[in-house]
């Protein structure tokens, strides 16, 4: 697997951030919007157990490989996902129990914080706004209609010349592979959580060679407090 692992401890300036399933739990939320795109079209039912391995990856690419999609169909599921989720069920979403403590804690060590996530711009915002997270954040950047296939990284690095930094600057916490490997392109230290969907134990992270894993808020609370 890739490596952020040998990329020296630094003085960081900013911690960036994925959104589903490592600030909140968005999960409730993302089954739903599946679960009415399915029923809008006709597709056949998801099960709970594929439901969970939806949160996180890239939504165009869930749509192809779960409902045997084009590239543009499964754009144009992900609009209507996204349209739902926009209207209804960004409500659904919930921050993990002491991270409005953690961020706030940051602001106040002088830390930049900003989200970079696969949802849509404007979901995230509202999402992170429903679960009163967006007052801690620098910049939330998300994918925008014009480029609706982005890469995480591609976002990451719209993040970081937002807040005018570099990938020197920065380490980035996350919940998957789609996280570690974002990272891993930006050369950018990577810090994992595994109380989210993505990665269920330490054994799922470390291939990945993690600065650090977490299975608790209050554990990543300590160690970014440390660093």
């Amino acid at each position: 697997m890739p490596s952020t692992a040998c990329l020296p401890m630094r003085h960081y300036k900013a911690i960036l951030w994925d959104l589903d399933g490592t600030l909140m739990d968005t999960g409730p939320g993302i089954f739903a919007a599946f679960r009415h795109v399915q029923k809008l079209k006709g597709w056949h039912e998801i099960d709970d157990d594929t439901l969970h391995t939806l949160v996180g990856p890239p939504l165009v690419q869930s749509y192809m490989k779960t409902f045997d999609l084009s590239e543009e169909e499964g754009i144009k599921a992900a609009h209507l996902h996204r349209l739902y989720q926009k209207q209804y069920s960004y409500q659904l979403s919930i921050s993990y129990p002491g991270m409005d403590q953690l961020l706030k804690h940051l602001k106040d060590r002088g830390y930049f914080l900003a989200v970079a996530t696969l949802k849509g711009e404007l979901i995230a915002r509202k999402t992170l706004e429903a679960g009163h997270l967006d007052q801690f954040f620098d910049t939330i950047c998300g994918v925008t209609p014009d480029h609706v296939t982005a890469k995480k990284s591609d976002i990451m690095q719209r993040a970081l010349e937002e807040l005018s930094l570099t990938t020197h600057d920065a380490l980035f916490v996350g919940d998957s592979q789609y996280d570690a490997f974002g990272a891993w392109e930006k050369t950018m230290p990577f810090v994992a959580v595994t109380y989210g969907y993505g990665f269920h134990s330490t054994d799922d992270a470390e291939p990945w060679h993690p600065l650090h894993i977490s299975d608790s808020v209050d554990n990543l609370h300590t160690f970014l407090s440390n660093i």
